[in-house]
């Protein structure tokens, strides 16, 4: 038979699988996967530890300055990655969704060996795809990671407040608080305690003072401590009623007493310190404040003599008067002449969600973004290694009748599949490594690696595997079917 008078293979029956031609092993391919994977994988763990440096550096930043969110970025960018980063939590879980009834129906479409579907399996599934299914769970691992600390250190930041307000048996949404400051706490922040009790008590209410502030609680047996916690005091009397705890006052500050949030490590009875100084533990609770932190909990009178002594009241807490927030407010502007502000404690936990979602979802978002682009990079050059080897047999299943679109649409399922196949990968590997890393022993994988975190790493690269498609569609719509046969002759 001489060259020119090829006969195209017959139109395979509807019963029949497309024949596809036996495609060699390629070493090339196979070294340019190994450095495309180590590449990537060395690049993922190093921005996985990158991140955790910068949490660290970050808690330090505030620690210095008092509650500034960093890194600096302009307010429009900042709300836009802030929203970004919730658009993928809210409705990451419903692609995830979507793709898992997608595969359902893929399945079952492949039994019927006389749908399209079947006969493109062989071309689609033929080669390994567990570099490509590892890579996108690895990248997905750390956007889940990223997601769900920022969403966690945010939440998480109210916990000492939501205790102090169920010591005290108050109303979230009605009982007033009194601070010198509108939004998040800035340390050092004071009111004037005794004229704001005079007003209170002349009122009709029951003036409860309290302080708030930031500090550290370390255990000295272990290497790894919190990098800061949220110090909450209130009076004595308060702890004795709501937790059964006597945290009197003391005439030597060596022996001072600390409630602990269990996460520290440290039972009832051990020793810790706070701000350098020692301390016994005489209880622990379960508050999780996140971003590395560890709740403690005093008595007013030990904490303002013994720890921060030159530190007045945070504010005061108004028991008794339900919904006079405004009357308070106006009542203390009359007479201190000071704009001290009454809130309750939802609307004061508010502005803590906005201070920690402007400091801790832009620069985790911005994480994401790099592992997206990362990610993509790496995809994308896989995905054109393995349509660049296989254009002869596309041009073949063109001889054969098929559409150059359902080709493409072959592609484009295998690609997703990939995205679907590496999510649990993702949720029981990669997510729960970089999460580790990034400080979660001080608030739990669990509440960082949950169905919104995998959804958001999902969704993220559900997106990166279709644009990746679309490499392939040009290809296949650029074929020169007789081209390509001469090629393989």
């Amino acid at each position: 038979m001489t060259r020119g008078k090829h006969h195209a293979p017959a139109q395979p029956t509807d019963s029949e699988p497309l024949a596809v031609p036996a495609e060699k092993p390629d070493n090339n391919r196979l070294r340019l996967t190994s450095r495309v994977l180590l590449g990537a994988a060395g690049l993922a763990l190093a921005g996985g530890i990158i991140a955790g440096t910068n949490h660290e550096k970050n808690t330090e930043f505030f620690d210095s300055f008092g509650f500034i969110p960093t890194p600096s970025v302009s307010p429009a960018g900042a709300e836009a990655l802030i929203a970004t980063n919730d658009a993928l939590r809210d409705f990451g879980p419903y692609g995830l969704g979507i793709g898992a009834a997608a595969g359902i129906v893929y399945v079952n479409e492949r039994r019927h060996r006389d749908s399209q579907l079947a006969a493109m399996h062989d071309l689609t599934h033929k080669s390994s795809r567990r570099a490509r299914v590892m890579l996108t769970g690895v990248m997905m691992g750390i956007v889940a990671s990223a997601s769900g600390m920022g969403d966690t250190a945010s939440n998480g930041a109210n916990a000492p407040i939501e205790a102090m307000a169920d010591m005290l048996g108050a109303d979230a949404a009605e009982t007033p608080l009194i601070t010198s400051y509108a939004n998040a706490p800035y340390n050092p922040s004071a009111i004037d305690y005794p004229r704001v009790q005079a007003i209170i008590t002349e009122a009709g209410g029951t003036a409860v003072p309290f302080m708030q502030i930031l500090g550290e609680v370390k255990d000295p047996t272990s290497d790894s401590n919190p990098s800061s916690a949220p110090i909450f005091a209130v009076p004595n009397e308060v702890l004795k009623k709501s937790l059964g705890v006597n945290l009197p006052e003391v005439e030597n500050c060596d022996d001072i007493s600390l409630i602990v949030g269990e996460q520290l490590g440290v039972e009832a009875g051990g020793a810790v310190t706070i701000n350098d100084k020692p301390a016994t533990v005489v209880d622990t609770v379960k508050i999780k404040p996140g971003l590395d932190r560890v709740a403690a909990i005093g008595s007013l009178e030990q904490m303002t003599k013994c720890v921060f002594p030159e530190d007045q009241m945070t504010g005061a807490i108004a028991l008794g008067l339900d919904g006079r927030q405004e009357e308070i407010q106006q009542k203390i502007r009359d007479s201190l002449q000071v704009d001290y502000v009454a809130r309750s404690f939802e609307e004061f936990q508010e502005e803590y969600d906005e201070f920690w979602d402007h400091s801790v979802k832009p620069p985790e978002m911005m994480l994401i973004l790099s592992s997206a682009a990362l990610g993509g990079i790496a995809l994308g050059a896989l995905q054109m290694d393995e349509i660049r080897r296989r254009r002869r047999t596309i041009a073949m299943l063109l001889s054969q009748g098929n559409k150059k679109s359902d080709i493409s649409k072959a592609y484009m399922i295998a690609a997703q599949k990939d995205a679907l196949l590496a999510a649990p990968f993702a949720a029981v590997t990669s997510a729960p490594l970089f999460t580790a890393l990034n400080n979660s022993s001080q608030y739990g994988i669990a509440e960082a690696i949950n169905l919104s975190s995998i959804g958001a790493g999902y969704a993220v690269f559900a997106g990166i595997t279709g644009a990746a498609s679309i490499f392939a569609n040009r290809v296949i719509k650029k074929t020169d079917v007789a081209a390509e046969l001469r090629s393989g002759v």
